[in-house]
Protein backbone atom coordinates (compact mmCIF):
# COMPACT_ATOMS: atom_id res chain seq x y z
CA UNK A 1 0.00 0.00 0.00
CA UNK A 2 1.41 3.61 -0.88
CA UNK A 3 2.46 5.90 1.97
CA UNK A 4 -0.62 7.66 3.07
CA UNK A 5 -0.33 11.42 3.24
CA UNK A 6 -0.15 13.14 6.12
CA UNK A 7 -3.12 14.51 7.46
CA UNK A 8 -3.55 16.30 10.97
CA UNK A 9 -5.36 14.26 13.43
CA UNK A 10 -4.36 12.55 16.59
CA UNK A 11 -4.26 8.99 16.71
CA UNK A 12 -7.25 8.46 19.28
CA UNK A 13 -9.82 10.28 16.54
CA UNK A 14 -9.92 13.46 18.23
CA UNK A 15 -9.69 16.56 15.91
CA UNK A 16 -5.79 18.46 16.39
CA UNK A 17 -6.38 22.03 17.86
CA UNK A 18 -5.04 24.87 15.48
CA UNK A 19 -1.78 25.25 17.97
CA UNK A 20 -1.24 21.61 17.46
CA UNK A 21 -1.60 21.82 13.72
CA UNK A 22 0.97 24.72 13.81
CA UNK A 23 3.43 22.67 15.28
CA UNK A 24 4.46 21.37 12.31
CA UNK A 25 6.68 22.91 10.43
CA UNK A 26 4.67 22.52 7.18
CA UNK A 27 1.03 23.63 8.30
CA UNK A 28 3.29 26.77 10.05
CA UNK A 29 4.88 27.53 6.68
CA UNK A 30 1.65 27.42 4.78
CA UNK A 31 -0.30 29.08 7.60
CA UNK A 32 2.45 32.31 7.10
CA UNK A 33 2.67 32.27 3.22
CA UNK A 34 -1.00 32.90 3.72
CA UNK A 35 -1.53 35.29 6.60
CA UNK A 36 1.46 37.52 4.66
CA UNK A 37 -0.51 37.15 1.22
CA UNK A 38 -3.47 38.26 3.26
CA UNK A 39 -1.79 41.03 4.91
CA UNK A 40 -0.25 42.32 1.30
CA UNK A 41 -3.97 41.89 -0.43
CA UNK A 42 -5.36 44.06 2.57
CA UNK A 43 -2.85 46.53 2.93
CA UNK A 44 -3.11 47.29 -0.83
CA UNK A 45 -6.67 47.63 -0.91
CA UNK A 46 -6.26 49.93 2.03
CA UNK A 47 -3.45 52.19 -0.05
CA UNK A 48 -6.27 52.67 -2.79
CA UNK A 49 -8.50 53.53 -1.01
CA UNK A 50 -6.12 55.98 1.29
CA UNK A 51 -4.88 57.21 -2.25
CA UNK A 52 -8.76 57.78 -3.63
CA UNK A 53 -9.76 59.57 -0.69
CA UNK A 54 -6.81 61.89 -0.89
CA UNK A 55 -7.78 62.84 -4.22
CA UNK A 56 -11.22 63.51 -3.30
CA UNK A 57 -10.07 65.56 -0.30
CA UNK A 58 -7.70 67.21 -2.21
CA UNK A 59 -9.95 68.32 -4.91
CA UNK A 60 -12.78 69.65 -2.18
CA UNK A 61 -10.02 71.71 -0.87
CA UNK A 62 -9.18 73.06 -3.89
CA UNK A 63 -12.48 73.75 -4.79
CA UNK A 64 -13.01 75.46 -0.95
CA UNK A 65 -9.66 77.74 -1.71
CA UNK A 66 -11.04 78.82 -4.80
CA UNK A 67 -14.72 79.59 -3.55
CA UNK A 68 -12.78 81.51 -1.03
CA UNK A 69 -10.55 83.54 -3.09
CA UNK A 70 -12.98 84.21 -5.66
CA UNK A 71 -15.17 85.03 -2.98
CA UNK A 72 -12.80 87.60 -1.13
CA UNK A 73 -11.76 89.09 -4.30
CA UNK A 74 -15.57 89.71 -5.45
CA UNK A 75 -16.20 91.45 -1.50
CA UNK A 76 -12.44 93.58 -1.92
CA UNK A 77 -13.49 94.29 -5.43
CA UNK A 78 -16.78 96.07 -4.48
CA UNK A 79 -15.46 98.12 -1.19
CA UNK A 80 -12.57 99.49 -3.79
CA UNK A 81 -15.54 100.45 -6.50
CA UNK A 82 -17.37 101.23 -3.41
CA UNK A 83 -14.54 103.86 -2.23
CA UNK A 84 -13.62 104.87 -5.52
CA UNK A 85 -17.11 106.09 -6.29
CA UNK A 86 -16.95 108.09 -2.61
CA UNK A 87 -14.05 109.50 -4.78
CA UNK A 88 -15.38 110.90 -7.41
CA UNK A 89 -18.33 112.38 -5.88
CA UNK A 90 -16.07 114.41 -3.58
CA UNK A 91 -13.95 115.02 -6.29
CA UNK A 92 -18.08 116.49 -7.91
CA UNK A 93 -18.72 118.75 -4.69
CA UNK A 94 -21.06 116.12 -3.22
CA UNK A 95 -22.37 118.27 -0.19
CA UNK A 96 -23.00 114.41 1.77
CA UNK A 97 -21.71 111.43 -0.02
CA UNK A 98 -23.32 109.12 2.38
CA UNK A 99 -26.59 110.94 1.41
CA UNK A 100 -25.74 110.41 -2.31
CA UNK A 101 -24.35 106.70 -2.28
CA UNK A 102 -27.68 104.87 -2.22
CA UNK A 103 -28.69 106.97 -5.53
CA UNK A 104 -25.88 105.31 -7.21
CA UNK A 105 -26.65 102.71 -9.18
CA UNK A 106 -23.67 100.50 -8.54
CA UNK A 107 -24.49 97.78 -10.64
CA UNK A 108 -24.28 100.17 -13.71
CA UNK A 109 -20.57 101.17 -12.41
CA UNK A 110 -17.78 98.88 -13.60
CA UNK A 111 -14.03 99.28 -13.00
CA UNK A 112 -12.08 100.18 -16.31
CA UNK A 113 -8.95 100.91 -17.64
CA UNK A 114 -9.68 104.53 -17.44
CA UNK A 115 -11.55 104.71 -14.10
CA UNK A 116 -14.87 103.88 -13.42
CA UNK A 117 -17.26 103.51 -16.48
CA UNK A 118 -21.40 104.51 -15.90
CA UNK A 119 -20.41 106.80 -13.25
CA UNK A 120 -20.43 109.99 -14.39
CA UNK A 121 -23.45 109.95 -16.01
CA UNK A 122 -25.41 109.28 -13.11
CA UNK A 123 -23.70 111.92 -11.04
CA UNK A 124 -24.25 114.17 -14.04
CA UNK A 125 -28.36 113.24 -13.67
CA UNK A 126 -28.14 113.43 -10.23
CA UNK A 127 -26.60 117.10 -10.48
CA UNK A 128 -29.23 118.09 -12.81
CA UNK A 129 -31.99 116.68 -11.26
CA UNK A 130 -30.94 117.22 -7.40
CA UNK A 131 -28.02 119.98 -7.68
CA UNK A 132 -28.81 120.86 -4.09
CA UNK A 133 -27.22 117.79 -3.26
CA UNK A 134 -23.61 119.38 -4.75
CA UNK A 135 -22.20 122.60 -4.25
CA UNK A 136 -22.04 125.28 -6.67
CA UNK A 137 -20.01 128.41 -7.22
CA UNK A 138 -22.96 130.29 -6.07
CA UNK A 139 -22.59 128.85 -2.65
CA UNK A 140 -19.62 130.82 -1.36
CA UNK A 141 -20.50 132.83 0.96
CA UNK A 142 -21.49 136.47 0.56
CA UNK A 143 -19.90 139.49 2.18
CA UNK A 144 -19.67 139.35 5.93
CA UNK A 145 -19.30 136.22 7.87
CA UNK A 146 -20.25 138.02 11.06
CA UNK A 147 -16.85 136.59 12.06
CA UNK A 148 -14.61 139.53 13.52
CA UNK A 149 -11.41 138.53 12.83
CA UNK A 150 -9.81 141.44 13.76
CA UNK A 151 -6.70 143.16 13.29
CA UNK A 152 -2.94 141.55 12.47
CA UNK A 153 -2.29 143.49 16.12
CA UNK A 154 -2.00 142.02 19.58
CA UNK A 155 -4.19 143.51 22.83
CA UNK A 156 -2.93 143.16 25.97
CA UNK A 157 -4.03 139.47 26.56
CA UNK A 158 -2.75 138.48 23.61
CA UNK A 159 0.50 139.55 24.27
CA UNK A 160 -0.25 137.82 27.98
CA UNK A 161 -1.06 134.59 26.38
CA UNK A 162 1.56 134.63 23.98
CA UNK A 163 4.30 135.38 26.91
CA UNK A 164 2.67 132.50 28.93
CA UNK A 165 3.05 130.16 26.51
CA UNK A 166 6.63 130.91 25.05
CA UNK A 167 5.61 132.57 21.82
CA UNK A 168 7.49 136.07 20.40
CA UNK A 169 5.16 138.93 20.23
CA UNK A 170 3.56 140.24 16.95
CA UNK A 171 4.61 143.05 15.35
Amino acid sequence: MAEEEKKPGAENGTPLTFDEILEDKEYQSEFDKRVAKALETAKSKWEAKAEAAKAVWEAEAEAAKKTAVDTATEQLGAELTKAMIKTELVKSKARDVDVIMPLIDTAKVTRGENGLEGLAEQIKSLQESKAFLFESSDDKPKGKTGLDHGAADEGADDARIRKIMGLPPLR
